[in-house]
């Protein structure tokens, strides 16, 4: 096989020279003796185009030599362009493999040979002269290309057989059709002279390392002897190093649940005009991502004839989803995870606006494997149903960004189901796990962890609240054309309002039954963040805005002490510090 190399059309020569250090001649001399005798350059008496060269120590001791083609050639070539194949295409297509070969191409690049029109661009400058490369190298910005484009030429039609660059993975449904395709393989590869490393190939085997993944029946487990560096790693004292480490673990975040959320900390440290301080939560973080890797799962192979489902969720950080197959027991086994980071514009939305923006994303993320074919969506977000319900229309007073999300949908095939929080997969970004600090900050005194009410409390009340119980029906089943006065208030904000725990919420906030609103209102201002302001004693645990009774409870307390009125610094006792809680109502939503 032989390749041409195009160069543009404003090309013009190059040529660089760098001297080879005194002590690696001797090897570099060897190493170019041996190239010349096995024909893989030939020395020129002189050349337009000329790269230097770079020695490289070999594990065995060994140097070896490649040109810096870099600013000589690749910056006047035309640089051939054909798509990689991704690895988690590859793994895609092991569905019912049940043992696995690997073959390994040996110098891959250079069993392709250079048309003579282009191998005066190959020429290297040394110490011994000029050389020319008859075959290509690595190195040269089109060679992946190239190589890339005839390995799948050559092996197209065969099933069961990948190829990512030097490398190809062949499996079978059953031995004999495995012992087929590698036949089938080995025979192309003959005919085109391509010849292979037999120490690093492995015939049928029921496991296998194939880009740093362990390979079986069963699915893709992680390679336990790649990741030791990030287990190993220690914390990271720069921005530079956070990247780093940030870098190796992302290599298996498809393993690693609610990843996103984890990082938040140290996500943080990364963005613009952001100060390093390596604090306890990124310590906590640091620690709690390793502790992910250690306990990452196995994902199973994606396989067309298996049902898909796909489990969303959505937290004041992040957003998570899983893919998972429904096995022939009925259990669930992942395929992939994912999560990500929301921007500062996405964390300002309301809960119903994050959920939906979870779901969305998590179609676009997994789109290769949700496409044309039927699956199911999992939401612990009621709402979700009526609005997206493939067999229900959206109501025209549905918020314009979630009738744009609907209309997206309209191209898949899905059903939408409810699954509460506690069952769907992983509580993907439900529960934080940051740590919660105390501070000596005497304005972190306005806050308390103390559990004044449980969820299990509040949902009694609520059940006892006729106008309550009537909007969680809504909430859960749907809104009717026309409410009554009383429930208007309500109706206004029924694309923010959700179910949790049966306890009715407004986005952080709890709509707190009227039983309860004395009481509450007593022990806001008599607590350990008491004398703050009228406004912020308001907002410390209520409700939304239509119910008046708690907040004039409040007005008054707060009118009729002196202390409330002072200066906020000086309007409430210091008191011991408690601990800043990591969202609002923790103290609420809180089950024991």
């Amino acid at each position: 096989m032989t390749v041409r190399l195009k160069l543009k059309p404003d090309a013009h020569r190059r040529f660089k020279v760098r001297t080879v250090p005194f002590a690696l001649r001797a090897g570099v001399d060897a190493e170019l003796i041996r190239l010349e005798e096995q024909g893989v350059i030939s020395k020129v008496e002189r050349s337009a185009w000329a790269s230097p060269i770079v020695p490289v120590k070999k594990s065995n001791g060994e140097l070896g030599i490649c040109g810096d083609f870099r600013m000589v050639l690749n910056s006047q070539l035309e640089v051939d362009q054909y798509p990689l194949p991704r690895v988690d295409d590859i793994f895609a297509s092991l569905a019912g493999g049940q043992k696995f070969t690997k073959i390994d191409l040996r110098q891959a690049y250079l069993q392709f040979e250079v048309h003579p029109s282009s191998r005066k661009y190959l020429t290297i400058n040394t110490h011994r002269g000029l050389y020319e490369y008859n075959r290509m190298v690595f190195g040269i910005a089109s060679a992946p290309a190239i190589w890339q484009r005839k390995m799948d030429d050559i092996l197209a039609d065969i099933p069961f057989t990948q190829c990512l660059l030097d490398d190809m993975l062949i499996t079978g449904r059953t031995d004999q059709e495995h012992k087929q395709n590698v036949e089938l393989v080995l025979q192309r590869l003959q005919d085109q002279g391509l010849k292979v490393n037999l120490t690093k190939c492995k015939f049928m085997v029921p496991k296998l390392e194939f880009c740093g993944h362990l390979v079986d029946a069963e699915g893709i487990h992680t390679a336990e002897d790649k990741v030791d560096a990030l287990v190993k790693a220690p914390a990271p004292t720069s921005v530079h190093q956070l990247r780093s480490y940030l870098g190796l673990l992302n290599y298996y975040n498809k393993f690693l649940p609610d990843l996103a959320h984890t990082l938040f900390p140290l996500h943080k440290l990364l963005e613009k005009h952001s100060r390093w301080d390596w604090s306890a939560k990124c310590q906590h973080a640091f620690e709690s991502s390793k502790r992910k890797r250690l306990v990452s799962r196995m994902l199973v192979h994606y396989d067309l004839q298996k049902p898909l489902t796909l489990a969303c969720d959505a937290s004041p950080y992040g957003l998570g989803t899983v893919l998972s197959h429904i096995l022939p027991d009925g259990s669930e086994k992942p395929v992939a995870f994912a999560s990500r980071s929301l921007t500062k514009t996405e964390s300002n939305y309301s809960q119903i606006d994050k959920e939906a923006l979870a779901l969305i994303w998590a179609i676009r993320k997994f789109h290769l494997y949700l496409y044309g074919r039927e699956f199911t969506i999992l939401t612990d977000h009621k709402p979700l149903l009526q609005i997206f319900s493939p067999d229900k229309g959206i109501s025209q007073t549905t918020a314009a960004r979630l009738q744009r999300y609907a209309l997206f949908l309209g191209a898949y095939s899905y059903r939408i189901q409810y699954r509460s929080h506690d069952a769907n997969a992983d509580a993907m970004s439900r529960l934080t796990e940051l740590p919660l600090q105390s501070t000596p900050s005497v304005r972190s005194c306005r806050y308390t962890t103390s559990h004044l009410l449980t969820s299990r409390e509040m949902a009694a009340h609520t059940v006892k609240d006729t106008l309550l119980t009537n909007v969680l029906t809504f909430i859960r089943d749907g809104w009717p054309a026309t409410v009554s006065q009383e429930h208007e208030p309500y109706y206004r904000k029924q694309m923010e309002l959700f179910v949790k725990d049966n306890c009715g919420l407004w986005g952080d906030r709890v709509v707190i039954p009227k039983t309860l609103q004395r009481h509450l209102g007593l022990a806001t201002y008599w607590s350990p963040w008491n004398h703050v302001d009228e406004t912020e004693s308001k907002g410390l645990c209520v409700v939304a805005e239509h119910r008046c009774r708690y907040h004039s409870i409040c007005q008054c307390l707060c009118r009729m002490c002196t202390n409330c009125q002072r200066p906020s610094e000086d309007a409430f006792n210091p008191g011991l510090g408690p601990r800043f809680p990591g969202f609002a109502f923790t103290w609420i939503l809180r089950v024991p």
